[in-house]
């Protein structure tokens, strides 16, 4: 049920939680914490994800703000 996924939020995400997602090991959650914060999915191509694994991915991810990061007001 597509509508029952939570959204993986990539800026606050555990290792744990970024492994659930399909396509994503321990090596490749560990560089997507290292390169923390992200304004757009497509920036994971930072953290040497590929292409496929961020179209992949999308739809259960979202890029909240990171703790203590400022919302612009």
């Amino acid at each position: 049920d597509p509508a029952g996924v939570t959204q993986v939020n990539l800026n606050t995400a555990t290792q744990q939680e970024l492994e659930r997602l399909r396509g994503i090991g321990p090596a490749t959650a560990k560089r997507i914490i290292r390169n923390r914060p992200y304004a757009a999915t497509a920036e994971l191509s930072r953290a040497e994800v590929a292409g496929p694994i961020i179209d992949l991915i999308s739809p259960r991810v979202t890029v909240g703000p990171a703790p203590g990061q400022s919302t612009g007001r």
